[in-house]
């Protein structure tokens, strides 16, 4: 019996040898076989550093897509408050002025996004066609301001007017387009036919003749309209009818680039008394 014990002891010591692969994957492995257990644990090892190094990589990319998005907004932001706030400031400081002369500003309602779009579609000159694509300064200050009026002290209701959306529209059509046919002399004294299709009244110019005026075929990269002064006794900012040439050549250069660059020196002029009408407004 002794014998039959020490063999059946040998054997499975030697049995397990070469089949030491299959029960090593499960649990002889760790108990039996310490080199088999070694390689096997830098095996495992290995698979380890190659997830951890995946782990990194993934954590890089949300990281780098969410610093982009950060950063649009942080571009977006500032420049709508600046728009408004720069409305803002300088309403105010043509509000105070004119409060110092007895008279008071009125601001009408800003408009919707339905009403600005109703508005711009609603320029219709005396003949042809006339796209109106409003720029965007233009468009955020309806949005908080319907129009602008001063009233009451020694001011003349056309010292200091932004058009609300009626008053665009009428005066447009009556102090600013012109017939089909009507003639003017251009720079060598000749009649030529002219057309101010081209121009949208948006302010009083400092007298009842007088409007600055968008040219709506002029848009630049920004979408920005430049101002050009027009006045009835002096349309020097038409255009030849036939050629499309500018009536004046000196004409051709706009007085402002943009409607906040307008803004600010229509505020300024007028804390300053020195409102210019008729063609003096040329000389800018």
């Amino acid at each position: 019996m002794a014998t039959k014990k020490k063999r059946s002891k040998a054997a499975p010591a030697k049995k397990p040898a070469p089949k030491a692969p299959p029960p090593a994957k499960k649990k002889s492995a760790p108990k039996k076989v310490g080199g088999a257990a070694t390689s096997k644990a830098k095996k495992a090892a290995a698979p380890k550093k190659a997830s951890a190094a995946k782990k990194p990589a993934a954590a890089k990319k949300p990281a780098a897509a969410k610093k982009p998005a950060a950063r649009v907004a942080a571009a977006h932001k500032p420049a709508r408050t600046d728009l408004s706030g720069t409305f803002a400031s300088l309403l105010d400081k043509a509000a105070k002025y004119i409060e110092t002369r007895g008279g008071h500003l009125v601001v009408e309602k800003g408009l919707s996004d339905a009403a600005i779009d109703a508005l711009r579609k609603s320029i219709k000159p005396h003949y042809g066609h006339l796209d109106y694509p409003m720029s965007p300064s233009y468009r955020a200050f309806l949005k908080g301001y319907g129009g602008v009026y001063v009233e009451g002290g020694s001011f003349h209701p056309d010292t200091f007017a932004i058009l609300g959306p009626k008053d665009v529209q009428n005066d447009t059509r009556e102090i600013v387009h012109v017939p089909k046919g009507v003639e003017w002399e251009n720079e060598l004294d000749q009649p030529v036919k002219i057309t101010t299709n081209h121009l949208v009244a948006f302010a009083s110019a400092g007298d009842s003749e007088g409007r600055w005026c968008f040219a709506v075929d002029l848009p630049g990269p920004d979408g920005e309209l430049p101002v050009f002064f027009h006045h009835q006794d002096d349309p020097r900012s038409a255009r030849n009818a036939k050629t499309g040439d500018w009536l004046y050549s000196s004409a051709a250069k706009p007085s402002y680039p943009d409607f906040v660059s307008w803004l600010r020196d229509y505020v300024d002029e007028l804390c300053a008394d020195a409102r210019r009408s008729g063609p003096s407004a040329y000389r800018r």
